[in-house]
């Protein structure tokens, strides 16, 4: 039997032990299902008397905050679940971000400042970036080795950075290591003063 069977609702927790992650698996007859936390790890068990804002929109890919808790077996689960806004500000801005700039590069391209094949350069790397994040984040999910983060890195600075940023936030994944958010963001501006170089050199000619 499910040890969704009986899982009293928890008091409200203190804001500082919240935490975030996304429904993996949601069995709505039941009432219960897992959810994947943001930083990687087993997944976690939540059940609908634990969710106390948001019940209606439970589902697979559903991003939730919780405050983390143990049963009586000591297995973790999810209490004072809320569901979250959906697509939320930062994932909007990343968005954002990465359409202006291959919206930017296509325009530049099409003056004549790069060669027309940049365009689609741009987006297979962001394509192979961004799927190589997702691994990475199910790996991480499923504890299973890794994808380096200097494989990650290099990725971006050859100019999948606008896929890297889009899945960083859609999954949620890296988002919350100061590190790497330094790093990403030191090699992103790096490559965007290359970029502008490059363009300014074959400007010249």
């Amino acid at each position: 039997m499910p040890r969704s069977a009986s899982v009293p609702r928890s008091p409200e927790l203190p804001l500082a032990r919240r935490q975030r992650g996304v429904i993996r698996t949601w069995k709505a007859a039941q009432g219960y299902g897992f959810l994947a936390p943001e930083e990687g790890g087993e997944e976690i068990f939540v059940h609908i008397t634990a969710v106390v804002a948001g019940r209606h929109r439970l589902g697979p890919g559903t991003v939730v905050t919780y405050a983390l808790d143990r049963d009586a077996q000591q297995r973790p689960r999810a209490v004072n679940v809320r569901v979250g806004p959906g697509l939320g500000t930062p994932l909007r801005l990343a968005l954002l971000a990465s359409s202006l700039f291959l919206l930017a590069v296509g325009v530049i391209s099409w003056l004549g400042f790069l060669p027309a094949w940049i365009v689609l350069a741009y987006l297979l790397l962001s394509a192979c970036s961004a799927l190589v994040y997702r691994f990475d984040k199910i790996q991480a999910t499923q504890g299973q080795r890794r994808v380096p983060e200097a494989t990650l890195h290099l990725l971006d600075a050859l100019g999948g950075w606008p896929g890297a940023l889009i899945a960083q936030w859609a999954l949620p994944h890296k988002t919350r290591k100061a590190a790497y958010q330094f790093t990403f963001w030191l090699l992103v501006g790096l490559h965007l003063l290359g970029l502008a170089g490059v363009v300014w050199v074959l400007g010249r000619f």
